[in-house]
């Protein structure tokens, strides 16, 4: 009898236990601190590990702490073994959810409704199944008809504000947020949502103390905060700019002395982007994530990033000795990093420490060889690097035959990369771009190698190659001038010298090596100058004859698009049809951008009342405030649109980047980078798409 007892109170002992267990690990999801809830509830599964419920809740706080995937295959193996267990199928469609497959969650969750329709975890899991399908009215229908079975009625009422909010009902949502937050004024979930929607519509001081409160009832979660800061940002316009930020500020020192984890800080760091606060402030948090956890990715992406902006050069564009020092010693430090998490990272350093040491004569040949030889086995930022870089340099210190051999490599390499680039979609819109002008750029090189090799013949036919791949700022031409004056076919020199600079358009170009041939068939110098001026006709006439050329082969259609302008109204693709469109694209920060924006304006006033043609820009991922701040200050009133995500469908890798869409909506054009002759030479492709 005694043991009988002693065995039913150590049962009723881990039964207890585990529902404290239990208990913890969804007061955590309903606080959503996620993050703390899978690290306990993965604790707890192990400690428990026949108890379903438990691992039911340690999977709902996994998926919702970003690591859905991780759930699911988790979440699948559980149910391998326990295929019918009412509480691993729970975990297993909200993890569904969480990883955006719907159409795999909605038929467990109507199995559970079947199996057990009175449970109200299941109730609220089938209408989320149903908000995730987009089916609101359905899924309000349904919360309708099981409300009486919902003992949390805040809960069920802030899924129903949810819905209505999807709905585009959004008074109606606000409201009965506030009857949930009535019913239970401690519902971190009801002060949250509500806040997080009342920001999206900008009603920051409505919010705030919705989401002080929330802050107060979870301090710990990131995603609380974020959206408090917003608010506090926002939402106090009595406030200076300055007060507001250094309230946000003191609020984030508080939230990282309560908790300093590697991924806040990673959050930290990217919310410190966002509000645009003094660089000292955001580099604080940068150093101490530097410091404390340095073998993180986000630790090599601020890494990555100031090594981008290190300048080691005056104010006057000379190297500074020291400072080159500095960032030839700080490029090692990030090789030399125990692992990587993005090989192209490596890469680009790599690419940067050949470029820089390519001059230096303290750094041998052989040495420079073998910092070559390590570096290509990391791709650069495209698909040339580091071949490119590497053959350029060994130009530079005489080593033909050795770049020779880089550069025929690169070559081999680009096709290899380019052939698996085609593969992935999302490579398209960048390979259409810049697939052309990186393939001339590697043979340019190639052709440099066997021209200052002196072998001719092979030279010839890897430059016209070049030539032929691409005429946008191909440099080709100026080395098939050189290759020609060599070889003495003067005709030819002078056409592709004349070629080189109605393509490269330079500020100030250099006419030398046409007066030498000038001077080899007139046997002196007179007369250059009346003989240059019809030169530079030519070269305008050959610029045409280039810009027009050079449509798009295989021209795409205009990815549809429904953007905001900076006035809050919505712009359809639509709006343009039968017209040419020009659409440019740019960012503040983008200086090249900005360098062509006087012109750019010049070209919108030209066709402003056109019926034919329009001219409109589109701003990548900017704060509204920011690109209003610029268009005001720069007194241009040409249209701009927001991107949103529309660049997640159609990306584009150069800034700035022009389209020119033809009337039947397809891109018959793309200009890339900055346009010394803008409004020139963009009027020269409207007109031949006005044909």
């Amino acid at each position: 009898m005694l043991i009988f007892l002693a065995f039913f109170a150590a049962n009723a002992q881990t039964l207890k236990s585990e529902q404290i267990a239990l208990k913890k690990i969804q007061a955590l999801y309903f606080a959503r601190d996620f993050e703390s809830g899978a690290e306990i509830g993965e604790q707890f599964a192990k400690k428990f590990p026949d108890n379903t419920e438990i691992k039911a809740w340690f999977i709902l706080n996994m998926a919702r702490a970003g690591n859905a995937k991780e759930a699911v295959k988790l979440a699948e193996k559980f149910s391998e073994k326990n295929k019918e267990n009412a509480w691993i199928l729970f975990a297993l469609a909200n993890a569904y959810i969480r990883n955006a497959q719907p159409d795999k969650a909605f038929p467990i969750s109507e199995k559970l409704i079947a199996l057990t329709p009175e449970n109200e975890e299941f109730i609220l899991l089938y209408a989320n199944a149903l908000l995730t399908k987009k089916e609101y009215t359905r899924a309000l229908e349904f919360l309708d008809k099981n409300a009486s079975k919902m003992f949390d009625q805040a809960r069920l009422m802030t899924l129903i504000a949810e819905l209505f909010y999807r709905q585009n009902e959004k008074e109606k949502s606000f409201s009965i947020y506030a009857q949930a937050q009535k019913i239970n004024p401690k519902d971190v979930n009801a002060l949250y949502s509500a806040g997080l929607f009342l920001n999206r519509e900008k009603r920051f001081t409505e919010a705030l103390p919705l989401l002080k409160r929330a802050v107060e009832l979870s301090p710990k979660v990131f995603q609380v905060r974020e959206q408090y800061w917003d608010a506090l940002f926002q939402g106090q316009p009595k406030k200076s700019e300055q007060q507001r930020k250094a309230e946000v500020i003191a609020d984030i020192n508080a939230f990282l002395k309560i908790r300093l984890t590697s991924k806040n800080l990673e959050n930290v760091v990217y919310y410190f982007r966002k509000i645009e606060p003094v660089d000292r402030q955001k580099s604080v948090v940068e150093d101490v994530l530097l410091v404390k956890f340095p073998q993180t990715a986000e630790a090599e992406r601020i890494s990555i990033n100031r090594l981008r902006r290190f300048n080691y050069y005056t104010k006057d564009r000379k190297i500074d000795e020291l400072k080159k020092v500095e960032y030839v010693k700080k490029l090692w430090t990030f090789i030399n990093r125990p692992q990587y998490f993005n090989q192209k990272h490596v890469g680009e350093v790599y690419t940067n420490l050949l470029h820089i040491l390519q001059d230096d004569k303290k750094v041998s040949d052989t040495e420079y060889l073998k910092i070559a030889k390590r570096a290509i086995n990391y791709d650069g930022l495209n698909f040339t690097d580091p071949y490119s870089t590497i053959s350029s340099a060994l130009i530079k210190r005489g080593l033909f035959a050795e770049a020779e051999k880089f550069a025929e490599a690169g070559l081999k390499k680009f096709d290899v990369k380019l052939s698996e680039a085609k593969k992935d979609e999302q490579n398209k819109t960048y390979l259409d771009f810049s697939e052309k002008t990186d393939r001339a750029k590697i043979l340019n090189i190639l052709g440099e190698t066997l021209l200052k090799q002196k072998k001719y013949e092979k030279a010839e036919k890897v430059l016209l190659e070049s030539a032929e791949t691409s005429k946008e700022y191909n440099y080709v031409f100026k080395l098939l001038g050189e290759l020609y004056e060599t070889t003495n076919e003067l005709e030819k020199a002078e056409d592709s010298y004349i070629s080189y600079f109605a393509i490269m358009n330079l500020e100030k170009p250099n006419y030398d090596n046409l007066k030498n041939i000038y001077q080899k068939r007139k046997g002196s110098t007179d007369g250059f100058e009346n003989y240059l001026l019809n030169v530079k006709k030519i070269e305008k006439t050959k610029r045409r004859e280039i810009v027009v050329s050079g449509r798009n082969k295989e021209a795409k259609d205009l990815v549809a698009f429904n953007l905001k302008t900076l006035d809050g109204k919505s712009f359809s693709s639509n709006d343009l049809k039968g017209k040419v469109v020009v659409i440019n694209i740019w960012a503040t920060w983008c200086s090249p951008c900005v360098k062509e924006m006087p012109e750019l304006q010049q070209l919108y006033k030209k066709y402003s009342g056109a019926k034919d043609v329009a001219v409109i820009t589109i701003d990548s991922l900017e704060e509204l405030e920011t690109i209003k701040k610029f268009m005001t200050g720069k007194k241009y009133d040409f249209p701009v649109l927001l991107s949103g995500d529309y660049f997640s469908a159609v990306p584009v890798n150069i800034f700035p980047t022009t389209w020119f869409v033809d009337k039947q909506g397809k891109i018959a054009y793309t200009k890339t980078g900055y346009s010394k002759n803008l409004l020139e030479e963009f009027d020269w492709r409207i007109e031949e798409l006005k044909k």
